[in-house]
């Protein structure tokens, strides 16, 4: 078994942040690499830790663990 964090954010993540602006769906993907590989794409079990959303209007959020591979998955966080 493997546990770790990912911090992301408009400042972390510049150029690829658009989660808070504009309207309708949006995706923010980022590419997460094990520490150490395993032998065959593992079971993986995604969760927020903390989540900080304006109170202008309503939040919506989910997070999913896409292109699962032996060394590495995709982390997409959707709006």
């Amino acid at each position: 078994m493997q546990t770790g964090t990912f911090h992301f954010d408009e400042v972390t993540n510049a150029g690829e942040w658009r989660l808070s602006s504009g309207t309708g769906d949006r995706k923010f993907r980022a590419t997460i690499k094990f520490p150490e590989p395993f032998t065959s794409p593992p079971k993986l079990a995604v969760a927020l830790s903390g989540v900080d959303f304006s109170n202008t209007a309503g939040s919506r959020i989910w997070i999913e663990a896409q292109d699962i591979e032996a060394h590495e998955f995709d982390l997409v966080v959707n709006t």
